[in-house]
């Protein structure tokens, strides 16, 4: 929805788009860090940081969804952060439609919510699957089309199988060394 028109002029269209919606990324998470009084030499190594992570890096340039996914969990996180949480739920719902492992941020917004007790806000987590079931109701009579006419379908063996293990043990290819450090020093200050 976000970048068809955008991919309108083939792939250079789609790497234009990508270059904008990274540029909104570190925007916000500029944003972020100046707000959380975090040191202006990071702040300045933010894209730097971003860019070394190979799957940023190799995404950007791809045409790929991925930097649209990163926008959007970095601008819900901020929400968050903001504790605006009618903009957080709403970022979240469309997540599913971005990328599909955005089914996790759902079940971990649900939980924050939950614990943040903002519980009139749980419904709109919903509200992206309301308006793509409508829409799905004139493209493939099916309202519940995002769980019947998934790609992803476990029958479909076009995506092949790995171990459990696989991301895990191929993390260089995602997030690099310095994207592994970066993680393993938010664990804590997560807690």
């Amino acid at each position: 929805l976000f970048s068809s028109s955008f991919a309108q002029f083939g792939f250079y269209g789609m790497v234009i788009f990508n270059i904008i919606v990274f540029c909104l990324t570190v925007m916000i998470g500029a944003k972020m860090l100046r707000k959380n009084k975090v040191p202006i030499y990071f702040q300045i190594l933010l894209p730097l940081v971003l860019l070394k992570a190979h799957d940023i890096a190799n995404t950007i340039l791809g045409g790929l969804t991925e930097p649209l996914f990163n926008l959007s969990l970095i601008a819900a996180l901020f929400f968050l952060n903001e504790k605006k949480y009618f903009w957080f739920t709403l970022i979240v719902s469309t997540m599913p439609f971005l990328r599909s492992e955005g089914q996790l941020p759902l079940i971990i917004a649900l939980c924050i919510l939950l614990f943040a007790k903002q519980l009139k806000y749980i419904p709109l987590l919903t509200s992206s699957f309301i308006i793509y079931g409508i829409a799905g109701l004139f493209v493939y009579n099916d309202f519940l089309w995002y769980f019947n006419q998934s790609p992803y379908e476990m029958s479909n063996n076009i995506y092949g199988v790995g171990t459990w293990n696989h991301y895990l043990l191929s993390y260089k290819n995602y997030l690099g060394n310095p994207g592994l450090y970066l993680f393993l020093l938010a664990i804590p200050s997560f807690f």
